[in-house]
């Protein structure tokens, strides 16, 4: 299970493209922009899950040594 993680997000610009860890981190950094952009919004964003589809999935298989010491054909 992967960990979630929080997002900085400027609705006007769209943009956000660094992953904080913790809540505290984000708000900080939601803090941050703000003094800096005055009259911007920054909002703190929370993952709650991902997805991804796959199509091919590798299973590797144990073997011994000696399986592979005389050629099969």
């Amino acid at each position: 299970m992967s960990k979630g993680y929080f997002l900085v997000w400027n609705p006007d610009t769209g943009r956000t493209n660094h992953k904080h860890e913790t809540k505290s981190d984000a708000e900080r950094e939601a803090t941050r922009l703000a003094r800096v952009n005055p009259g911007e919004t920054f909002v703190v964003l929370a993952s709650v899950s991902q997805f991804q589809k796959q199509d091919v999935a590798k299973e590797d298989f144990t073997f011994n040594q000696h399986d592979f010491d005389e050629i099969p054909f």
